[in-house]
């Protein structure tokens, strides 16, 4: 996959610390920076998708659902995948 550079500003303290973590996983700056975003990603990702599970699931009746639930929850998972 191609890269970019782009340039980012970092308070002073948070770059030390970043580069220091980077010195102790054997990590460029850039290889720490992109590990740490696409854990950011995969996190917000995730909990997004708790969101709607829990959404579709919140009129969920004890009895057998009715259609228009199932109806509901279909759509709701369909859009999060």
């Amino acid at each position: 996959m191609p890269t970019v550079k782009t340039a980012i500003s970092l308070d002073q303290g948070l770059f030390e610390r970043s580069e220091q973590l980077a010195r102790e996983l054997k990590l460029s700056r850039s290889g720490l920076i992109g590990q740490a975003l696409e854990e950011f990603i995969a996190k917000r990702r995730n909990r997004d998708l708790l969101a709607r599970l829990n959404l579709a699931y919140a009129d969920t009746p004890a009895a057998p659902r009715p259609a228009a639930v199932r109806a509901k929850q279909r759509k709701v998972l369909a859009d999060a995948w």
